[in-house]
């Protein structure tokens, strides 16, 4: 799977996303803590450092279970989308939804962030995990929703909920949305969603794995 695209989107832009790895621990670093907010909220840096650099390490590389990808904008890292593979059952945690893409037109914006979306979505479903759960924000909510709607992997082939609303401050009902929120409580309002790919995604991949077999065998 090719995990790096380029886009030129006009003589003034370019945008391109890949998968990131250990040489972009520092352009990563950068990114977290030169955002003033994080889901819409403005977060201290110190928040940030123990919940998004502490481990960071993990999602570049050092376990196979996590992985991040980075949208840059004329060379810059602007946005980074995370994601966690379950390991007791075949689901994922989409996070780490950071960037500082506001100085890039809405179009720009858009594009940046389906694209990583999109890219993400594809490798959940090489790794055969059809469902996947993302928290955002009371604020992010419908921004969250729009983006979905335009991913071209999500729109028409995952049914999106929502499973749990978490007031500021308080713990979650459920206990794999504690182990979400990393055990702790947090101060804004959090909505936790989950999407789950209808069958005719997961034929298609079968399929896809029977003809893989079948030409084997010739």
């Amino acid at each position: 799977m090719n995990l790096a695209v380029k886009m030129q989107n006009d003589s003034d832009a370019s945008l391109y996303f890949r998968k990131l790895n250990f040489n972009d621990f520092e352009a990563v670093c950068a990114l977290y803590r030169n955002t003033s907010n994080w889901m819409g909220v403005k977060v201290d840096v110190s928040l940030v450092d123990k919940l998004l650099i502490s481990n960071l390490h993990e999602y570049l590389g050092s376990k196979t279970n996590q992985v991040s990808y980075g949208a840059f904008y004329k060379d810059k890292l602007i946005l980074t989308v995370g994601v966690y593979y379950w390991s007791t059952m075949p689901f994922c945690s989409i996070n780490r939804f950071v960037g500082g893409i506001d100085s890039l037109s809405l179009k720009h914006q858009f594009e940046a962030v389906k694209n990583l979306i999109d890219m993400a979505i594809s490798e959940m479903e090489e790794r055969q995990a059809y469902r996947f759960y993302v928290i955002s924000t009371g604020l992010h909510q419908k921004s969250l929703s729009l983006f979905c709607k335009i991913s071209e992997k999500i729109k028409n082939r995952y049914i999106m909920t929502i499973d749990e609303f978490v007031p500021a401050n308080q713990k979650p009902k459920f206990g794999y949305v504690w182990e979400m929120m990393d055990k702790q409580t947090w101060p804004m309002n959090l909505v936790l969603r989950s999407g789950t790919a209808l069958n005719k995604v997961r034929n298609e991949r079968a399929e896809e794995e029977v003809q893989l077999i079948i030409k084997g065998w010739d």
